[in-house]
């Protein structure tokens, strides 16, 4: 295994020479291990370690060997082109027709006489010409072509890609690969490649029969320069079908912002237990006043004692990881001659597993918060956020006894943003065009100054999606409108560090396949991340305001608290 290590390391800069030494040592190493025929698959005499490496390494020769093929194949089409581009411009020019002589009059015998008579030039009738289109521009019919089977990898006495000569050859190839994966084990229905049937000739890629699946304007010319007599000319319109379009227009981000302001540690055992951490509440007495009277008392009086306070254990926490799944079922066929459209079901699963998980984080959060109802709305959106915010931050630094230069974390719908300038666009005029261009930077400066890190969630508990509200009918004709803003907002707020996220890894299983998917031709695609939330610090407040824009001041309300009075 020395050799065969050595050569792996360095293996996409090997000789062709030392590439199939490497491939033979490969081989090698297997002959010998195969166990004897209906010998069962423990008494394999070597272990899964050993298997893997010969595994990866035979994979590891058969790639390159298809690379190299590969990278033959496309310099050989190349060079071809090439070739062909110089025999049409520079070395072989097409030929001038050759004009037909005209016969050149009888030398006439010099004469005595004066007068010399004109030489008598014959008269030759031309026979009418039929006209002919030229080979190149009759239209001809497809024959068949010569199939051709070329090897796949690790088959012993023939190279990846070499071609088979009969077919006894293929079948003492099919001999050799079930007898080298007798005792293996696999997964149910997988499939191995032994060899590949294809058409070779001018049916091979890059020849003239050939439909690329990526060049649309070049099949059209083949399949012209094969059907179409080249000499009708069109009539009118497009005189050729319209270009197909196999991309797909995408938008949407799988971002996770919640999670990414979240702590992150890892679970390898699935889960964690901890004790609930003591808050200022719980050592509520601890602390006591001992005068000089006290002091005088307690010498006769028994009663009169230092107050002692007796630590109790919290009870223990257990925050188990859950998973989010997420499989989708391709086709085989449509895999392989639309793979535009699988990709794009693979991005969006991930959209959607994203919307999924940051739903349930924020689910999480808000079951494990206080849930707190803000003041009925007075003035506008903007004054009333900050306002809430101002309230709601005080009173838990007061509570806990935190300074002010502890950091906070607020979470907010990414929506918000447009209710809070929506607001200013509405407040009365005087301050400037100003309000019509207020930053993101700007905003979250409001929060900063109060020393609150806030996160702009692009997700929300269930019925906090602004997208998912209804459209509202505008008018008698079935029209829609626009849906108006949601008249209230949930948001949290806890100290940072409060709220932690649990990653139990990601497990992406790739393809699936077993007797029942590949019955329909199909396949699956698998993947599974394991994550939750873990509260490990203090108190944490779930807010719902309503909060609708007005661009409203004080200046314009006034009444008792709670009632709203516009000014006449």
């Amino acid at each position: 295994m020395d050799r065969i290590q050595e050569l792996l390391s360095n293996v996409t800069s090997l000789s062709d020479d030392e590439l199939n030494e490497l491939r033979d040592l490969v081989m090698a190493e297997l002959d010998p291990q195969a166990p004897a025929e209906g010998a069962p698959a423990e008494e394999v005499p070597f272990s899964t370690e050993r298997l893997e490496e010969l595994a990866n390494a035979a994979t590891a020769v058969r790639n390159e060997f298809s690379r190299r093929k590969d990278d033959a194949a496309k310099r050989a089409e190349l060079a071809a082109r090439l070739a062909e581009f110089r025999g049409d411009t520079l070395v072989n020019p097409a030929p001038a027709p050759t004009p037909t002589p005209i016969p050149a009059p009888a030398p006439v015998a010099p004469v005595e006489a004066a007068v010399v008579a004109p030489p008598v030039v014959p008269v030759v009738p031309v026979a009418p010409v039929t006209p002919e289109v030229p080979a190149d521009r009759t239209p001809n019919r497809p024959v068949g072509g010569a199939t051709v089977i070329t090897a796949g990898a690790d088959l012993p006495n023939i190279a990846l890609g070499g071609e088979f000569q009969s077919m006894h050859d293929l079948a003492k190839a099919f001999s050799g690969r079930i007898t080298a994966m007798r005792g293996l084990r696999g997964a149910d229905g997988d499939k191995v490649k032994v060899a590949t049937a294809k058409l070779g000739g001018e049916f091979a890629e890059g020849g003239s029969r050939y439909l690329s699946s990526t060049d649309g304007e070049a099949n059209l010319a083949r399949v012209n320069a094969v059907m179409t007599p080249q000499a009708i000319v069109a009539a009118g319109g497009l005189g050729a079908p319209e270009e197909a379009k196999y991309d797909f227009f995408g938008a949407g981000d799988d971002d996770r912002p919640v999670r990414d302001s979240l702590p992150v540690f890892t679970a390898d055992r699935g889960g964690v237990r901890f004790m609930r951490p003591p808050t200022l509440n719980d050592v509520d007495g601890v602390v006591g006043i001992w005068t000089v009277q006290n002091d005088i008392d307690a010498v006769t009086n028994p009663a009169i004692r230092k107050p002692s306070f007796r630590v109790a254990p919290g009870p223990e926490i257990v925050v188990d990881i859950q998973g989010v799944t997420s499989i989708m079922t391709f086709g085989n066929l449509m895999t392989r001659f639309y793979p535009e459209l699988v990709a794009r079901h693979i991005e969006l699963a991930k959209v959607a597993h994203a919307r999924v998980t940051e739903q349930q984080l924020l689910t999480q959060i808000g079951a494990l918060s206080t849930h707190v109802t803000g003041r009925t709305q007075r003035v506008g959106a903007v004054r009333e956020v900050m306002m809430a915010l101002s309230q709601a931050t005080a009173s838990y630094r007061n509570r806990h006894r935190i300074k002010q230069a502890v950091a906070m974390r607020a979470i907010l719908p990414v929506w918000f943003l447009e209710v809070l300038r929506a607001d200013l666009v509405l407040q009365h005029p005087g301050d400037g065009l100003e309000v019509f261009d207020i930053a993101d930077a700007k905003i979250e400066g409001w929060f900063r100054s109060r020393n609150i890190n806030v996160t702009w969630s692009m997700d929300g508990e269930a019925g906090q999606d602004y997208e998912s509200l209804t459209l509202a009918g505008a008018g008698a004709d079935g029209t829609l409108g626009l849906a108006d803003y949601p008249t209230t907002v949930v948001w949290y707020l806890f100290v940072d560090g409060t709220f932690s996220f649990m990653d139990g890894g990601e497990l992406d299983l790739g393809l699936v396949r077993d007797s029942t998917l590949n019955a329909a031709n199909d396949y699956q695609m698998f993947t599974e991340s394991f994550e939750n939330v873990v509260k490990f610090g203090h108190e944490s407040l779930r807010v719902v305001s309503p909060l609708v824009p007005t661009g409203q001041g004080t200046a314009d309300t006034y009444g008792d608290a709670g009632t709203r009075f516009p000014k006449a």
